[in-house]
């Protein structure tokens, strides 16, 4: 990683994920002043954390989403969500706040691919990723004028997430025949932090391996089932047409 990182300071807060990890780990070795708040830190700690930094370049805000199972019962539909947008929002507001008063500044928020695409029976899920994703923009869209930029990464299928059955559908169904590593994703949001991403703000990159561009379903909504067959590696390499 180049200078450019040096002496600049970021803050992470969210929920604790491998891809946390990596992104912590690479913004520590390119010499960031790095604040990192734990996931049950209080709106009271963030403002003093903010209040005691003379400057802030980027942060990085993980949803609690990604911590939650495919399935979500009924009861607690409205309490996830409207807690995982809250908590979102209020990090967001007063980040954002810090950065206004400076005139510059760059947000990511960490989301995954259910505000972009539906996947069977992830209605909780995909439903907080879809607000996310429209709150990142408007935040964007609102804060421009103020010099602060605000976008959202989509995480693809990790690998290290799934196993079995579930992991071979993910990787079949990826264009790329393999899923993502932690450090691709962190990748991802350290662009969209950087001057490198100067001119982007109000956008969501999916780091998916294809995924959303390859229109082949889960077999879940298939009455046959099955495993979908991905492209082969010679296809892989030749950008070969794969039938869906």
């Amino acid at each position: 990683m180049s200078d450019y990182w040096a002496g600049k300071a970021v803050g992470v807060s969210g929920v604790v994920t491998p891809v946390r990890l990596a992104l912590e780990a690479a913004l520590a070795e390119a010499g960031v002043h790095l604040t990192s708040l734990s996931p049950d830190a209080t709106a009271g700690l963030l403002h003093q954390t903010l209040a005691r930094l003379s400057a802030l370049d980027g942060w990085v805000h993980f949803p609690e989403l990604m911590s939650w199972p495919l399935l979500a019962a009924d009861g607690a539909f409205s309490h996830r969500v409207g807690r995982c947008l809250q908590e979102a929002h209020q990090t967001l507001s007063a980040v954002g706040q810090k950065m206004r008063s400076q005139q510059r500044g760059a947000v990511v928020v960490m989301t995954d691919l259910g505000g972009l695409s539906v996947r069977h029976g992830d209605v909780a899920g995909a439903t907080a990723s879809a607000a996310l994703l429209q709150l990142s923009r408007a935040l964007g869209v609102t804060w421009a004028k103020d010099g602060v930029r605000v976008n959202a990464v989509a995480m693809g299928h990790l690998d290290g997430a799934t196993s079995g059955g579930e992991r071979e559908i993910d990787q079949a169904r990826t264009p790329l025949g393999r899923l993502a590593k932690d450090s691709e994703v962190a990748k991802a949001a350290l662009f969209l932090l950087s001057d490198d991403a100067s001119f982007i703000t109000a956008e969501c990159l999916p780091v998916d391996g294809g995924w959303l561009a390859y229109q082949y379903f889960y077999p879940a909504a298939h009455p046959a089932g099955g495993v979908p067959k991905g492209p082969t590696a010679e296809e892989n390499g030749s950008g070969g047409v794969v039938d869906g």
